[in-house]
């Protein structure tokens, strides 16, 4: 968290540098931080970043042994969706791919997608149950 002008600027090639290098040194995963919204000030933390899906086919085309994780705020995607997504990832990983499911804490994000914070809960377990539905039934 700082506004240094030489601090990591996460561009794609930046991404694929840092896999490639945990790769090199035998780190087994990549596991994303997922932000929808930067968390405002002078620094804005996290107002940079990758869609995790995405991302993470692109570095599993790109790296050969470290398992790419996504990380999936379940109540943004629906859950059919989300075991497609994941299918497709992992044929592109070879099998390396990963999924963190969240629920998502900060409300202001969760905004963005029309879901009330009382409701969050509901829709996370609700949501969850489908992807692990669709995902168990060969999506």
């Amino acid at each position: 968290m700082t506004d240094r002008p030489d601090t990591l600027k996460v561009d794609w090639q930046e991404s694929v540098t840092v896999a490639q290098l945990a790769e090199a040194a035998g780190i087994e995963a990549i596991i994303p931080v997922a932000r929808w919204k930067g968390m405002g000030g002078k620094v804005n933390f996290n107002h940079r970043n990758f869609e995790t899906f995405t991302w993470a086919a692109g570095l599993a085309a790109k790296t050969e042994e470290i398992s790419i994780f996504a990380t999936f705020h379940v109540p943004t995607v629906h859950p059919i969706r989300a075991a497609k997504e994941v299918a497709t990832i992992d044929h592109i990983a070879g099998g390396r791919f990963g999924l963190n499911i969240v629920a998502g804490w900060n409300e202001r994000e969760i905004a963005m997608f029309g879901i009330p914070q009382e409701e969050l809960i509901f829709v996370t377990t609700w949501r969850t149950t489908g992807f692990l539905c669709a995902r168990n039934s060969g999506l």
